[in-house]
Formats: structure tokens, sequence, C-alpha cells
């Protein structure tokens, strides 16, 4: 028996947003666009963004199977249905990865994305490192 593939549905965000991004997010996209530092590197890309809503109405973009970011809580309510109604088809929607103040921000909406969009300057924080689940530090910050 071969590898079953799901489909996939794109799913029209007609206003657009940009994703929160959590810091842990900038090692994905910059692995996934390139350093985006080497002269002549592209500094956008079209992206298909795959949709996946987590328990607690957290709804996460995937790009090449790696999370990129976070949708804002007023379009994660309609994204998160859509995906709820998908069973198991791939929930995608389509969208742009560009460089913003030196980070990478993922644009999700109509291409091209509009050069006056409001970049979230609300970064989800990035939770501390974990060994099977207990932390490398204290919660006073110092490191045994």
């Amino acid at each position: 028996m071969g590898w079953l593939r799901r489909g996939s549905r794109t799913v029209e965000v007609p206003g657009g947003f940009v994703a929160l991004e959590a810091a842990a997010h900038q090692a994905a996209i910059e692995a996934t666009a390139g350093s985006g530092r080497a002269p002549g590197a592209a500094q956008q890309l079209p992206a298909e963004l795959t949709v996946h809503a987590e328990r607690g109405g957290v709804v996460v973009l995937a790009w090449h199977n790696r999370n990129v970011g976070i949708v804002p809580p007023g379009p994660a309510v309609p994204l998160a249905a859509h995906v709820a109604t998908a069973g198991r088809t791939r929930v995608v929607v389509t969208g742009e990865v560009f460089r913003a103040d030196g980070v990478w921000r993922v644009w999700v909406g109509p291409i091209p994305r509009p050069r006056d969009v409001d970049v979230p300057r609300d970064t989800v924080a990035a939770k501390p490192p974990t060994i099977a689940g207990i932390p490398l530090q204290r919660p006073d910050g110092a490191r045994d």
C-alpha cells in the first residue's frame, strides 16, 4: 500500500492579516525562506500556508511543514471553523513571507500584500527551553 495523500481546500481570506509571530518561529521561517541576508536574496516570497486549529482556540500556520505564525483572534474563529468542517482535508491559505524591520513576517490574504499593512509589534513569547517537559531554567532565571 502506498502513501495516501490527503486533498486540500484553499480558503480565501479577503481582508488579509499579518500573523502573530513567536520568537521561536524565526528559525523555521529563515530555514525555509533562506537566510535573506545574502545580497540579492528575496525579501518576500509567495507562500501556501496550511492552517491547523489547536486545542485552546489557537490557530497555527505552517509553511513547508514548519510552524511559522499564529492567527490573530479575529480571523482565527472562521479559519478554525473551516478546519473543523474539513475533516481530513488540509485547509490552505495563500500569502507571503516577507521581511519587515529585519524580521520575517507572514501575510495571509490576497497577493500582492498591501505595502501599507499594519505589522503587529506584539509577538507571542517563546516558551522557555525544556527537556522532556523539565525547564532548563529556574523561575528566577538562573540556570542549574
